[in-house]
């Protein structure tokens, strides 16, 4: 069933072509900083700066992380300050930039009809401007954040990954607490927006009135038509090893973001009696990631036709008195596990993901099933920790 739609801004709700809009935004930024920095040296560190957000694998560094430790030593300034005054930039001089762009009437409809679906609203755009511009864009769009209750919008500051990684989406995706058939994409552009999301096992639609003949596509009331189908058809998850990467790497990211912030008694925050604290669930995470998904790896990798013993790690919650440990440690400690998961899954060979094992209640199995359980299950845990954050009164 389908829970969430992700929605691409640029030539998807809004009518603006890049191969226009960039050199002109690129020009009035170069003039509004021209007193302190000179436009080609700007523009060559903005660029450079950019270049790092589009590499970014690292899970734990935001992609305005990775802008700024290049651009602001780049162009000799320090970052607070000169910060400010590019967000005067975003605020005074962005703004004008609309007349380089068009509304979509088609766009705020659809996204009304998205509501009363009943649909948490993504919207997906390539997270390499800050917050202030993407909302200066979806007000030319008439979709705004005001207006319109969008659950994510990605930008730099809120993301760890850009398109066209998979682990972009894979990121929303836990944010969501989703599976990836529970959710969809719809873009414009099949390789930025489409092909890794459905690398993922996500529904895809191409809104155009030239449909790319490998995705499924057309018009906004097309996609309203394409959703019912998608919501009934039958879907998995992807367990190709760049699938279960990115989710790997992806729900970390996720992670990250949901705890930021999360101190003191707030790691004490259950849904209820007999409901895991956010602690709970954070040693739970740490010891499934270290003796069930970390030791399975291993086994499997030292022994063919390994076994791997089914077990019910719900019950380690009493056991190893999980309501008497400290939640920032085990949070920390899964983070260090689950790095080194990354780390040693980034280093497999084609041939290691077809190593089979024996499960007691699965049968025979790949590892890359294994993984992928693994991934299935950090779902679960994220959708858990979503809806127990909420439940703290703001």
């Amino acid at each position: 069933m389908i829970h969430a739609a992700l929605i691409d801004l640029d030539d998807t709700l809004l009518d603006n072509k890049m191969e226009i809009f960039l050199p002109a935004y690129f020009h009035k930024l170069g003039e509004y900083l021209s007193d302190r920095v000179d436009p080609g040296h700007m523009l060559s560190e903005l660029l450079a700066g950019t270049q790092q957000m589009l590499i970014n694998q690292d899970p734990t560094r935001t992609l305005e992380r990775a802008f700024s430790d290049h651009f602001y030593p780049a162009i000799g300034f320090e970052e607070e300050p000169m910060r400010q005054h590019i967000e005067r930039f975003y605020r005074e001089v962005f703004p004008t930039l609309k007349s380089l762009t068009a509304k979509r009437p088609q766009a705020r409809p659809f996204l009304d009809q998205l509501i009363e679906r009943g649909l948490d609203l993504v919207v997906a755009t390539n997270p390499l401007f800050p917050r202030l511009a993407v909302d200066e864009r979806l007000r030319w769009a008439g979709t705004s954040s005001e207006e319109v209750p969008f659950s994510i919008v990605t930008t730099y500051e809120n993301c760890h990954f850009a398109k066209p990684h998979p682990e972009y989406y894979a990121e929303i995706l836990g944010l969501l607490g989703l599976a990836p058939q529970d959710a969809v994409m719809i873009g414009n552009d099949p390789a930025g927006d489409l092909a890794p999301a459905r690398l993922l096992g996500m529904p895809t639609f191409h809104l155009s009135p030239d449909p790319d003949e490998d995705f499924t596509g057309g018009s906004f009331e097309q996609a309203q038509t394409w959703l019912d189908e998608a919501g009934q058809s039958q879907r998995e998850n992807a367990k190709s090893p760049e699938a279960i990467l990115a989710r790997a790497r992806g729900h970390l990211a996720a992670l990250l973001s949901m705890l930021e912030g999360v101190e003191g008694d707030l790691w004490e925050t259950s849904l209820g009696e007999g409901e895991w604290s956010i602690a709970e669930i954070m040693c739970h995470q740490r010891d499934v990631e270290r003796e069930v998904h970390l030791d399975r790896l291993t086994l499997m990798l030292a022994e063919p036709e390994a076994h791997l013993v089914g077990e019910d790690t719900d019950v380690w919650a009493v056991e190893r008195q999980y309501d008497c440990q400290p939640g920032a440690e085990a949070y920390s400690d899964f983070i260090e596990n689950r790095l080194e998961l990354i780390d040693r899954l980034s280093s497999l060979e084609p041939e290691d993901w077809e190593r089979t094992a024996r499960h007691t209640f699965l049968g025979p199995i790949h590892l890359n099933e294994v993984m992928a359980i693994a991934n299935d299950h950090d779902t679960i845990h994220l959708a858990q920790i979503r809806k127990t954050l909420a439940s703290i009164p703001s």
